[in-house]
């Protein structure tokens, strides 16, 4: 029989937009009369068909700390194993944007803040700058890595923690400065 091949990065990148569009709505009286039955409609979407769908694949990876983890498919290349930092942070960007929103699942203001830990403790401080790898992972009870993160799934990466430090969450200005001083020193070549 056929499984389906499901890629929450996807879901989160599509539900992002959803999110600031619910709460902006829910959280704007004057908003509310022309578009607050839409987004109740989105956001109890969002609550059952993303923070209760994934909950079974939450795996707790200690001092507050985790991620999802791929479904156990004969679909998926590395079953079970925690995703890599894009594709859960994707749909924490999404979540750290509920999180304050009245009606929205509380459960997904503390995941996106568990991975948002889990993505703090895996960047690595080289001078005044971070790199970090495209995945970390523990397998067998042994932890290991990819290679580094590339430009394209490190703007998801960035784009979570930049929504997590302007909320006050885990990340702060002096992160931001390092992922700054990333880009300018480690990244770019200096041509203009």
């Amino acid at each position: 029989a056929r499984e389906p091949t499901e890629f929450t990065v996807h879901e989160g990148m599509c539900a992002y937009p959803v999110a600031l569009f619910v709460e902006a709505v829910l959280t704007n009286e004057a908003l509310q009369e022309r578009f607050g039955d839409s987004a109740r409609r989105f956001l109890d979407f969002m609550n059952k068909h993303l923070a209760e769908k994934h909950e079974e694949h939450w795996l707790n990876m200690g001092e507050g700390a985790g991620a999802y983890r791929f479904m156990d498919l004969i679909t998926d290349r590395f079953p079970n194993r925690i995703m890599p930092h894009n594709q859960y942070l994707a749909l924490a960007r999404a979540f750290l944007v509920l999180k304050d929103v009245p009606g929205a699942d509380p459960l997904m203001g503390q995941r996106a803040e568990q991975m948002a830990r889990f993505f703090r403790a895996s960047l690595v401080e080289q001078d005044a700058a971070f790199t970090w790898h495209y995945w970390d992972w523990v397998e067998n009870g042994q932890p290991d890595h990819s290679g580094f993160e590339d430009t394209s799934h490190g703007t998801i990466d960035v784009g979570f923690a930049i929504e997590a430090a302007t909320r006050g969450v885990v990340f702060t200005d002096a992160d931001m400065k390092r992922f700054t001083r990333t880009m300018l020193d480690l990244m770019w070549n200096q041509s203009e």
